[in-house]
């Protein structure tokens, strides 16, 4: 069995290997046939908006008949009691109702009102579904469109253990014929992986889960949702560090981009075929979609000390979380230490739109797994890691590949859709790093989990801070890592700062 999944993955990965470098040169009639398709679907008063290439891989798996693999789902604690009633009509009012801001304008968003005549709709999708027209995704109108088919509230939790209540969101399918989002608020809240002395408390708490197919959203979007709309305040998360290349960098780099193009082809083959396409944690890249996803939560850290550790050793926070999660790794099991891992990164984007979308980009690293190292050593060497994919053309590599594979029509597309590189996937969202309030009650906690990257990738670590916390969400496929693991790797990312902390 072990020899037919790794003759499975090395034909797939040679498919991808000829189709990516064979495809640009058919890339321009398929282009042509989309714009095609696109200005047929104008015809259509119930269309919207294509998915861009991008989320059209993203979109590639049936996420009405098994559980999705990349989900995201957030978590905010608000102090005190949130009727259903309550949040539906605030709801209604600064999100389904919002328009696309005025760039004129310091106002959050405008709304509808019958002096100011039409707005372009800020959020569509949350009362479309996504639907197939000659080939391609689009995004429909819901005739049967109901705000109480997407929002509901329950009484408590019958797993009250926020881990757990990422876990089954996580891991149920959307509904059919339905936008791909929900949010359930659960009244009278309290975590019973906590101590709580004052019961009362628990009483007065409404913990709000969210979760969105990552083909319609990013994080990002979804804090501009529920801070800048629902929560009316600007986010005053930090910008993403982008390496600026000069003007004669990036004509330099778009004429040896075809060379760059083959080089990173043949670099990805190799390591894949001969290194970590090994790995115990990489998943059969066909199949499997009725595996479940596990999910466990790190302490809550503070923010400071690991800032305080970055600063220290003069590198940046990025590189502290890489060094965190490959010691976890190292540490994790003996035979793991032999093994090279690729992992799939994910880097914001400036300038993030006002919808709803995934405006960013990524890379792939080889984590240091394999090598013995100090702490010290290990903090430079990805402190070095993250200063080379942000400058390197892997990121270059991966938007042509995204946007050639994005573009071909549905039944070629999943066909070759296929992370085939990537074991684990790193995903750093940067929080909301002041408090903010829906329906005028506080949030005091913020958390964030998405699914592995699909494909050959057994785990993810989900990383996400709000005001001056920060969590890690370690989630694994099922058949690679069981809750034991799952939770010895989510532990570990505490023992690992204080071991820094020295």
């Amino acid at each position: 069995m072990q020899l037919f999944i790794q003759v499975q993955h090395f034909i797939i990965c040679l498919c991808m290997f000829c189709g990516l470098f064979i495809q640009p040169v058919f890339f321009l009639p398929i282009f042509l046939y989309k714009c095609i398709v696109v200005f047929l679907s104008r015809r259509n008063p119930k269309l919207g908006k294509v998915l861009t290439p991008k989320d059209s891989c993203l979109a590639n798996e049936d996420f009405t008949r098994f559980p999705p693999k990349v989900s995201v789902v957030s978590t905010m604690l608000l102090d005190g009691d949130l009727s259903l009633q309550e949040f539906q009509s605030a709801f209604v009012q600064h999100v389904i109702n919002a328009c696309i801001p005025s760039s004129s304008s310091s106002k959050l968003a405008y709304f509808r009102e019958q002096s100011t005549g039409y707005c372009q709709t800020r959020y569509p999708e949350l009362m479309q579904y996504q639907s197939d027209f000659m080939g391609h995704k689009f995004w429909k109108d819901d005739a049967d469109f109901s705000l109480s088919n997407h929002i509901r509230a329950i009484d408590h939790s019958k797993n009250p253990n926020l881990d757990l209540i990422h876990e089954e969101m996580l891991n149920k399918p959307f509904n059919i014929k339905r936008s791909p989002w929900e949010i359930v608020l659960i009244r009278n809240y309290y975590n019973m992986s906590e101590e709580i002395e004052d019961t009362l408390k628990s009483q007065l708490q409404t913990l709000v889960v969210a979760r969105f197919h990552h083909s319609m959203v990013d994080a990002k979007s979804i804090l501009k949702l529920f801070v800048e709309c629902l929560g009316q305040q600007s986010l005053t998360i930090s910008k993403p560090q982008e390496m600026n290349k000069s003007l004669y960098g990036n004509i330099f780099s778009t004429l040896i981009f075809p060379m760059i193009y083959l080089c990173q082809n043949v670099k990805l083959f190799m390591i894949v075929c001969f290194g970590s396409g090994l790995h115990p944690w990489r998943t059969p890249i066909m199949g499997g979609d009725n595996n479940k996803l596990l999910i466990r939560f790190s302490q809550n850290m503070p923010l400071k000390e690991i800032k305080d550790v970055a600063k220290r050793n003069n590198i940046s926070t990025s590189a502290v979380l890489i060094s965190m999660i490959t010691g976890a790794i190292y540490n994790l099991d003996s035979e793991l230490r032999t093994k090279t891992v690729l992992a799939g990164y994910i880097l914001p984007l400036e300038n993030h739109p006002p919808t709803l979308c995934n405006h960013f980009t990524g890379s792939i690293i080889q984590l240091p797994t394999n090598k013995h190292l100090s702490t010290k050593e290990r903090l430079q060497l990805c402190h070095n890691l993250f200063r080379d994919i942000k400058s390197s053309s892997m990121k270059e590599f991966l938007e042509s590949a995204v946007l050639q594979i994005g573009t071909l029509f549905d039944p070629l597309r999943k066909l070759i859709a296929r992370n085939v590189y990537a074991t684990i996937g790193i995903t750093n969202i940067a929080g909301e790093s002041k408090e903010f309030s829906i329906v005028q009650r506080k949030c005091s906690e913020f958390t964030f989990s998405v699914g592995t990257l699909g494909g050959c990738s057994g785990v993810s670590f989900s990383c996400s801070s709000y005001q001056d916390n920060f969590r890690v969400a370690v989630i694994a496929n099922e058949s690679v890592l069981d809750e034991a693991k799952v939770q010895k790797l989510a532990n570990a990312f505490g023992e690992e700062l204080q071991v820094m902390k020295k």
